[in-house]
């Protein structure tokens, strides 16, 4: 219970006669000690301390110091001290009705109370014990710092009901962060991977393509659909710079000098970059488990092409990938699409043919003209298809001739392996 009234207006009127003051200054703080504001602020250790407030009132409880030298001194401690009480006595009251409604936005609850809460509704235990832990007033503030590094569903459903604008505004940066600080460590670490341990092969150059068509195929389902954007962006410049390439070559404007090893170099750091930044970004943003509502300037247009993003995807692959097989095959695109149709519709008639081929005398003789001549599995200048290679000067029994895309291949014995086999017409002259 308090001091009594009466008792404090008898310590006052002693103080006033000057005898025994510190006699008089025992009693007072004698008197103080058996109130209940003294006993109960003196085991703090019977409460939990939730928000940043809660934790300073407790930190000023805990400066009341009531062995003072004056009768002054000693009753403004007191005041102060009476005050603290009534400020946790209604934070506790007031807490206990929130909790009695589901709410857990409280300053201060009974350690007791708290671990029946627990037995009773984990949930909001949880929530209590994150505000708890992370030192704010602000439970949007507690479930961000908690979801940075943890993705329990409910939490970030929580905290997208509470976040106020400025969080909004700190997510949508962090995302940002996530994404395009993990598209440029993944562009470097896989050109440095290449540098070091992989060799310049076309054939690394079609798995990069398709490792990351499936990546980014995959990452339609399951990430933010203006990271989807990003991607799709990647994508169509990364495409729209072979087409362009692909173009000079066609118009005579692309010198040799730079069509050549230099420039398939350049293609496939180019590629490992384009899928190095594609894994960068997706893990990033796989990291990052704040949401985010970041998009760009024109949303709704945006939003008008996400419903076509597959259709975009699987478009701008299909030609990108002819275009990049005319760009290196030192033919026009039309050639390489006409090419690749005639290809696939001859490879039954070839292969069902060859044994027919075989049993026939050969129809004339080629001599190679340069000094060195590529033969191949079928007749396209396609890299895939080089089986070796003949020298200057060397004669071919040819069995067929056949004409692709305007230029005339044969179908010669290769005498070393006994294979039959195709060369082209640019690097053979016909003798009989």
């Amino acid at each position: 219970m308090a001091l009594n009234k009466d008792t404090e207006n008898m310590i006052l009127l002693l103080s006033g006669l000057n005898t025994g003051q510190q006699k008089v200054n025992d009693i007072y703080i004698n008197q103080i000690k058996q109130t209940e504001e003294y006993k109960a602020l003196h085991n703090l250790n019977e409460y939990e301390f939730i928000t940043k407030r809660a934790k300073d009132l407790k930190t000023n409880i805990k400066g009341i110091n009531i062995e003072r030298s004056t009768i002054s001194e000693i009753q403004a401690e007191h005041l102060s001290l009476m005050n603290a009480h009534n400020d946790i006595q209604d934070l506790l009251q007031e807490s206990m009705v929130k909790l009695s409604q589901n709410n857990y936005h409280i300053d201060v609850i009974l350690k007791s109370k708290l671990k029946e809460l627990k037995n009773s509704n984990i949930d909001l235990y949880t929530k209590v014990k994150i505000i708890m832990n992370a030192n704010t007033n602000s439970a949007a503030e507690a479930f961000r710092k908690y979801i940075q590094t943890n993705a329990r569903q409910e939490i970030i459903r929580e905290y997208l009901k509470i976040c106020t604008p400025d969080l909004n505004a700190k997510d949508n940066k962090r995302a940002q962060m996530f994404t395009w600080g993990g598209a440029i460590i993944g562009a470097v670490v896989f050109m440095i991977a290449l540098l070091f341990l992989l060799p310049v092969s076309t054939n690394i150059e079609y798995g990069i393509i398709g490792a990351s068509l499936i990546l980014f195929i995959l990452g339609l389902f399951n990430t933010h659909w203006s990271l989807r954007f990003y991607t799709v962006a990647l994508l169509a410049a990364y495409m729209l710079f072979f087409i362009g390439a692909s173009f000079l070559q066609d118009f005579g404007r692309l010198p040799e000098t730079f069509d050549s090893i230099a420039l398939r170099t350049l293609h496939l750091y180019g590629l490992l970059a384009f899928f190095g930044a594609l894994v960068g970004m997706h893990v990033g943003n796989k990291l990052n488990f704040i949401p985010s509502n970041y998009s760009f300037r024109f949303p709704k247009f945006f939003k008008y092409l996400e419903k076509r993003l597959t259709f975009l995807t699987i478009a701008f692959s299909l030609f990108g990938f002819i275009w990049t097989h005319a760009f290196f095959d030192k033919v026009t695109v039309f050639q390489s699409i006409a090419a690749a149709v005639e290809t696939f519709n001859d490879e039954k008639t070839i292969s069902t043919t060859a044994e027919k081929e075989s049993k026939d005398k050969f129809i004339g003789k080629v001599t190679v003209t340069s000094q060195y001549a590529n033969v191949r599995t079928k007749p396209t200048v396609v890299d895939e298809t080089i089986f070796g290679q003949v020298t200057k000067g060397t004669v071919l029994k040819f069995y067929a001739q056949k004409e692709v895309s305007g230029s005339i291949w044969y179908h010669i014995l290769h005498e070393e392996s006994g294979k039959k086999l195709w060369i082209s017409e640019i690097a053979v002259q016909k003798t009989q």
